[in-house]
Formats: C-alpha cells, structure tokens, sequence
C-alpha cells in the first residue's frame, strides 16, 4: 500500500514538474508583477501555486468528467490558452516604458484578478498541465477502489510537493529584480514577454495541430 502511495505521488510531481518548470516560470513571475511590493509579490507568490495545486488536483480528479460532459476536447483548451498566453505577452511587450504602476494602482486594477488569470491560468498550470493532470487521473482510476483511494492521495501529494516548489522559486525571485536595477528590469520584462510570447504560439499551434490531424 505504502509503495503504490509512494510510486504514485512521485510520479505524480514528475509528470507535472517539467511542465509547470517553477525555475523557468519565475522570471515571467517577476516581469509580470513588476509593480507590485515586495509584500504583494510574496502574497501572489503563495497564491499562484495554491491555485495551481486546486486547479490541477479537480483536474486529475473530474477533469474527465467535466470534458466528456460539455464535449471540449483539449486541444480546445489549448488553442483558448495560447491566444489568452499570446494576448497577455502582447500587452506587456506594448507597455509603455515611463508608466509606473503604484501599489494602490495594482492593488485596486490588476492584483486580487491577476492571483489566478492569468498568472495561474495559463502560465503556471496551463492546458499541458491540465491534460496530464487528467492522463494521472485516468491512470489511477482503472483500479480496485482501496487502491484507487490511496493513488489519489498519493497523487495529491504529488501536486501538493510541486506546489512548495513552485513557492519557492516565486517567493525568492524578486531577489533578481533588485539587482538588476531599473533598466535592467525593463529589459528582462521585455525578454520575459518575448518568451511568453513564444510559449503562447507553441501552446496554440500544439492544439490546433491535433484538430487538424483530428480531420483526417
């Protein structure tokens, strides 16, 4: 029993950790809070991976449900999240370079929304991140329900060590911001956009990819 919980909480995080990449997460982490306090920060920071932990853990548990019930495939999803990743990145890159953000400004406009549209949903936990979380979900149910139960906590588990390590690289990282000073923070947020930008291509050309091999 042990060993299934074990084997399946590893696997679990394994799975996810490549794709969730908290290291290479961060930066777009800081480019995309960079008006925000050092405390706002930190507060996002313990947010996103709680978000990405309960969104990821409905997902291995009703995610196939719930898209057998409206009928999206998740290629669907995919194409929905690359054009929200794209339209984001596009945003930051056209920000003009004198506007500051004031804390109260971020505060008020952009923070309590931002915790999970879209920090969480897409850029931390997007479609891939669903998708294998529903493929872990699908691998543990085929089983005897004594089993299956310990293989879901074992799962959650998993998702719950991802989301330390997601904490982690967050928490920490607006330590590079402070030593990059102001222009340097304009250049790594325009960088940072860049590869968000590029990361939202792939995601949609990756599921509108499957519809068409889907038509043949």
């Amino acid at each position: 029993m042990w060993k299934d919980f074990i084997s399946t909480a590893v696997y679990a995080f394994m799975a996810l950790f490549p794709i969730v990449n908290p290291v290479g997460t961060a930066p777009i982490f800081l480019a995309m809070t960079a008006g925000a306090s050092v405390s706002q920060q930190r507060h996002l920071a313990r947010r996103v991976p709680l978000y990405a932990f309960l969104l990821l853990l409905v997902s291995l548990l009703l995610g196939g449900l719930i898209i057998r019930f409206f009928g999206i495939q998740i290629a669907d999803v995919e194409i929905a999240g690359g054009l929200v990743v794209f339209y984001t990145a596009w945003g930051m890159l056209n920000e003009k370079e004198d506007r500051t953000v004031s804390a109260q400004e971020m505060d008020a406009k952009r923070f309590d929304q931002m915790a999970f549209f879209p920090l969480t949903l897409p850029i931390t936990a997007g479609p891939g991140c669903i998708a294998v979380a529903i493929a872990v979900g699908s691998r543990i149910g085929h089983r005897q329900l004594e089993v299956m139960a310990v293989g879901y906590l074992g799962a959650a588990v998993g998702l719950l060590a991802l989301a330390f390590a997601t904490w982690l690289c967050f928490r920490f990282a607006h330590k590079v911001l402070q030593k990059l000073g102001t222009t340097g923070t304009m250049v790594f947020t325009k960088m940072a956009a860049f590869v968000l930008m590029a990361i939202g291509v792939e995601i949609f050309w990756n599921g509108l990819s499957q519809l068409i091999e889907g038509l043949h």
